[in-house]
């Protein structure tokens, strides 16, 4: 299994992701966010309805022993989802489908291991994790609302930087999708583990 990361790393590297100049699938949507004047309760409430979608692109994982990077596409229907996670050519797959209590990871070659959380299971399985029951708030741009939050905005009230249990989530840039704007490059770091999401493809 230690073995995955390897081959992961050793399809894309890390400078040609951060770059996205070499890489053209990974480059983010142009799109430019619609920047509608809007009170941060307003805009809430706008992202609050945003509850199923499909998400295309690219992430990178940094540890103190590894760095990894691969594209992703998240699909998000209500409390169910799943999340692909592979090379540029389709090598040291993970594919994570998930609902509430319930997470099913899939590698290659390998039988498929359950558990009752994403974040019980991916470092065990992969040596590194991913936020992912708080990505559900954090990839729309909004804190969970049932946890302390540092929030800090731009002149729009799109969030900028947000500190939440124990992560630092910070939000270099949003993209216009229908009448919403939604981020496309997100930046988040937690002790000893640093991870970038560049969205290239946000459906809604």
């Amino acid at each position: 299994m230690k073995d995955i990361g390897h081959k992961m790393k050793s399809l894309v590297t890390i400078t040609c992701f951060l770059g996205l100049t070499a890489c053209t699938s990974m480059i983010p949507s142009n799109q430019p966010p619609l920047n509608q004047p809007m009170s941060w309760p307003a805009r809430q409430t706008e992202l609050s309805q945003i509850k199923s979608w499909t998400i295309k692109g690219a992430i990178a994982i940094q540890t103190e022993k590894q760095a990894e990077t691969a594209y992703i596409n998240w699909s998000q229907n209500e409390q169910n989802y799943q999340m692909h996670i592979f090379g540029p050519l389709g090598i040291a797959s993970v594919t994570i489908d998930g609902k509430p209590g319930k997470i099913i990871m899939a590698l290659p070659n390998q039988a498929p291991v359950e558990a009752k959380t994403p974040e019980n299971l991916l470092p065990k399985e992969l040596g590194w994790t991913l936020p992912v029951s708080n990505l559900f708030f954090w990839i729309r741009g909004l804190p969970i609302s049932s946890k302390p939050a540092i929030k800090k905005f731009d002149a729009y009230h799109h969030l900028t930087q947000l500190k939440q249990s124990g992560w630092t989530i910070q939000y270099l840039r949003y993209t216009g999708v229908k009448n919403t704007d939604l981020p496309s490059k997100i930046f988040l770091t937690y002790p000893n583990l640093s991870l970038r999401i560049i969205v290239s493809q946000w459906q809604i």
